[in-house]
């Protein structure tokens, strides 16, 4: 029995005369009738569903390692995970079976992955992509013998920077296509990293200068006859050749330097002595 039954059957017993019986009567019933039940379970599972779905949304959005389309997807994700969770606190007949389903789905919620565990993000994909792309021009830097260390050590130095300038402009972008985009760009500026072999280019033009001075002072030296001077001459193509495969072998900036000075200095000791 409720209080506003209680109070008016209560009210009906003091009650004197006829009037007041049907006043005590009156009032009671207008006690009963203005109760209003209030549903408190189901209200309070709704709750509990939605600010699980509200926090996981917010997770997503801020997960700067995911596009928009996988922002997009996951969220969908909550938002069928929400209504499926609603709808069997709305079927549950009990208090208790309406607590179960609000802490079922807040559960439920609480497990949705934006991306599988073995799935990698596009972002992830992207920068592995451009990891590959490192590698393989710093294994092609390293294997071109035509650079010096310092000249290997510089290359491979653009490329990082280029790989980390990829990686920076992938994270910050927004969409797949933006990602995609950023990607082909870094790979193309890695792989355009330029393998210029400057110092043995460099060596090699001076020896060929001191060569042709050599040749010309042979060829203009009237003490030799034909014979000696093509004699000469062949000797100082010899003197560049192993001066050249000297420079080739180098492998730092002093050795080329050196190997140079070397092969000039022997084409200009080439004889000009002309036999007796």
């Amino acid at each position: 029995m409720t209080q506003a039954e209680t109070e008016a059957l209560e009210a009906l017993k003091q009650a004197q005369q006829q009037t007041d019986v049907e006043q005590a009567q009156n009032d009671g019933i207008s006690r009963i009738n203005g109760i209003s039940p209030v549903a408190q379970a189901r209200p309070a599972a709704n709750a509990l569903v939605e600010a699980a779905a509200n926090t996981k949304r917010q997770e997503i959005n801020s997960n700067d390692g995911l596009t928009d389309e996988e922002k997009q997807a996951a969220i969908a994700k909550v938002d069928a995970a929400e209504a499926s969770a609603k709808a069997d606190i709305k079927q549950a007949a009990s208090t208790s079976d309406v607590e179960a389903q609000g802490a079922a789905g807040k559960a439920a919620i609480e497990a949705i992955k934006a991306l599988d565990d073995q799935t990698p993000s596009t972002k992830d994909k992207a920068k592995a992509a451009i990891e590959e792309a490192a590698r393989t021009k710093k294994n092609a830097i390293e294997s071109d013998d035509r650079l010096t260390r310092e000249e290997k050590a510089e290359a491979s130095r653009l490329v990082d920077e280029k790989a980390q300038a990829a990686r920076t402009a992938i994270e910050a972008a927004k969409k797949l296509a933006d990602v995609q985009t950023q990607e082909a760009q870094g790979k193309a500026a890695i792989e355009g990293v330029p393998q210029t072999p400057t110092a043995k280019d460099a060596a090699k033009q001076a020896v060929q200068a001191a060569a042709a001075l050599k040749k010309d002072q042979i060829s203009k030296n009237n003490a030799l006859t034909e014979e000696e001077k093509a004699e000469a001459t062949r000797k100082v193509e010899e003197e560049v050749t192993k001066a050249n495969q000297a420079i080739d072998a180098a492998e730092t900036n002093d050795d080329v330097t050196a190997k140079q000075t070397a092969g000039t200095q022997a084409i200009s000791g080439v004889s000009e002595t002309a036999k007796s």
